[in-house]
Parts: C-alpha cells; sequence; structure tokens
C-alpha cells in the first residue's frame, strides 16, 4: 500500500498488497506483480485463486476456513490505480472451504473443494449480479458431488 497504508478490513479479512517481488501469484500475462497478504481475527483463508476470466481487472476469490463460523467467499479487486484492494463481493459458503478456482471462460462461476461433518464435497457455484446492493446475495448452487467418505481430489 502506497502511503503507509495497512490495508483494508472487509468481513473478518484484512487485505494488503505489496508490491514487493517475493512470491508471484499471477501468471506472466498479467501486467501487475502482486502479493496478497490474507489475515484473519477469526476466520483463516485457505486458499486464493485469480479469476482468469475477468480480463478487464486483477480479481480474486478467497474462501475462509472455520469450523465453528460461517465460512465465507470473498470477491476481491485490485483497484485500477494499483494502490487499495477493494471486495467487490462477501458471500456465505456452507461448509469448510478447502480449495477453490475460477472458472476460465466465465467470471461468475467458480467450484469449491470442501468438507462437513459427515464427508467431502465438492460444488459448483455462480456470484449473482451484484448491482451496488450494500449486502451480497446468496451464491447459486450450479452443482454439487457430494456423499464422498474419503478426501476429493482436485
Amino acid at each position: 500500500m502506497q502511503g503507509g497504508s495497512s490495508g483494508i478490513v472487509y468481513g473478518g479479512l484484512k487485505y494488503q498488497a505489496s508490491k514487493q517481488p517475493q512470491q508471484r501469484l499471477l501468471e506472466p500475462s498479467r501486467t501487475t506483480c502482486l502479493n496478497l497478504f490474507l489475515l484473519s481475527q477469526l476466520l483463516q483463508a485457505r486458499c486464493i485463486a485469480d479469476v482468469r476470466a475477468d480480463a478487464g481487472s486483477t480479481t480474486f476469490l478467497a474462501g475462509t476456513l472455520s469450523l465453528k463460523e460461517e465460512n465465507e467467499v470473498h470477491l476481491i479487486r485490485l483497484s485500477p490505480a494499483e494502490s487499495e484492494l477493494v471486495c467487490d463481493g462477501l458471500f456465505y459458503h456452507p461448509n469448510e472451504i478447502w480449495d477453490l478456482k475460477s472458472c476460465p471462460f466465465d467470471h461468475r462461476v467458480f467450484s469449491t473443494v470442501y468438507t462437513s461433518g459427515e464427508g467431502y464435497g465438492a460444488s459448483v457455484w455462480k456470484i449473482p449480479e451484484v448491482n451496488g446492493q450494500s449486502n451480497s446475495p446468496q451464491l447459486e448452487q450450479l452443482f454439487e458431488l457430494s456423499g464422498h467418505t474419503g478426501k476429493t481430489r482436485r
């Protein structure tokens, strides 16, 4: 962050961008190298994925991992000036998220691999149009693979 800013806080997660080239999170086709640190007071962010279908901006999805709290998927965008991270959506997820991936051709579709008390599963989700709403609406579950007793492979 420029000017000594400490990032932004949204939904319990603290987002901070740094332009120091310690770790590349973006593939070489993107013009910006970004380090993204996800810190949490209540929830841990286990996974982060870039939204490849959104060619107009640098966008990420982050999924939380908690056994006791509701889990969330955060839609995070790097501002056009590349000086701050903006949370474009905060969505409830019913299970403990172990991995997520974005759809390569639709920026509103992504998949999660998760565990619940009963077993393991995977789902494909669609992010609804937000259109300036103050509260993010529910994710639409397109389909689910559930009932696994062993780990779901990526």
